[in-house]
């Protein structure tokens, strides 16, 4: 999967990006990725929120800001999968030793689009 690299552990230290692998599967699928302003913004509002402690598990300091969205629906019931309705769309950060998922819902960032944008 392509992953924005991104050290939000640590104040001091720079932001890195790397590529590891794509979003294409053996169709030829190719999924929209963020862009850099996108990815930027995600991190710096991470960073202002105070949101780079290490690892809850393991104790790292080193994430991979996924590149796209989540989008966690709410359901009333446990059987079966509802399309539509409510859900809370996010960012998802993973920790890169022991692969822990991070969750950070875009509304309490400032991060959802506004109706003019959409």
């Amino acid at each position: 999967m392509l992953r924005s690299q991104a050290e939000l552990g640590n104040e001091g230290k720079k932001d890195r990006e790397e590529v590891h692998g794509s979003f294409d599967d053996p169709e030829g699928f190719e999924m929209e990725k963020l862009t850099e302003s996108e990815k930027q913004r995600i991190v710096s509002v991470l960073r202002e929120r105070h949101a780079n402690l290490p690892c809850p598990r393991c104790g790292n300091n080193n994430f991979t800001l996924l590149d796209g969205y989540f989008n966690q629906t709410i359901q009333k019931e446990f059987k079966g999968i509802v399309i539509g309705g409510p859900s809370v769309p996010s960012v998802v950060i993973v920790c890169n030793r022991c692969g822990f998922l991070s969750q950070h819902a875009l509304g309490v960032l400032g991060l959802l689009p506004n109706e003019e944008e959409k």
